[in-house]
């Protein structure tokens, strides 16, 4: 009887032991979990400190880049209003009998036919941004929209560029060729070396009241009016560029 009593209190020492052990177990297990749950944490506001600190030397970059584009953009305006008014004043001198301007102001001013007011984009951020795969890291959707709109209206000012480029060598530069002296109308030195004068520098009398050459003047002023309006639009799209990234700075 008493070896019977002493098996029941053995195995319910036993079951204490095992529930200790269970509870031990079961502790160390939490106890792992919380600390995995650490570890990722801590990655992860490690992972988050390290695409902010990548995302701000981003925008830092970026904001250079726009101030850029903000400036080409300036300057392809501020030449494209000393061009318009230029080339309409020619085609009002060719409708008068009698020029109210000189010859030499003549051809200074046809000479506005061969400017080329030419925007050029600063995009070495951004191409870094898309090649890399990073556009995920820029928080901000109010400035990758303003990004992809730009990018859009940089297509088609890159368009219209070319478009000009192509009349210029393909309609103005063969008809100058053709019917006026080059040299009088091509205000330009050559690597800082004086050109001979010009033999005919009233050769622009003779074709100023002609059909072609007023209708070439018409075609270059509606493509500089192209160009001022796309512009105008990559103008407007720099300011806001870089006031968002001004503003993402603070």
């Amino acid at each position: 009887m008493i070896k019977f009593f002493q098996k029941i209190r053995q195995n319910m020492i036993n079951d204490i032991k095992v529930s200790k052990y269970l509870l031990y177990a079961i502790g160390e297990i939490v106890l792992v979990v919380i600390g995995i749950l650490i570890a990722l944490q801590i990655n992860n506001a490690n992972e988050i400190r390290k695409n902010q600190i990548t995302e701000s030397k981003y925008i830092e970059e970026m904001l250079e880049d726009f101030e850029i584009n903000l400036q080409s953009s300036e300057k392809s305006l501020s030449a494209l209003y000393r061009d318009l008014p230029a080339l309409i004043e020619l085609l009002k001198q060719s409708t008068l009998e009698t020029p109210t301007v000189s010859i030499d102001s003549i051809n200074k001013i046809f000479s506005f036919m061969q400017s080329m007011p030419f925007y050029s984009s600063t995009d070495r951020v951004y191409n870094n941004i898309m090649g890399s795969g990073d556009l995920k890291l820029i928080t901000s959707s109010e400035l990758k929209t303003a990004l992809s709109n730009y990018y859009k209206a940089l297509n088609v000012i890159n368009i219209v560029q070319s478009t000009h480029e192509m009349v210029l060598v393909q309609q103005v530069q063969p008809y100058i060729i053709e019917n006026l002296d080059f040299q009088a109308v091509f205000f330009k030195r050559i690597n800082d070396y004086e050109l001979p004068p010009p033999k005919e520098m009233d050769r622009i009398m003779e074709v100023l009241k002609d059909r072609k050459f007023r209708s070439v003047v018409v075609t270059k002023l509606a493509i500089l009016e192209d160009l001022l309006q796309q512009n105008l639009i990559m103008e407007k799209l720099n300011s806001d560029i870089v006031d968002l990234l001004k503003e993402f700075q603070k």
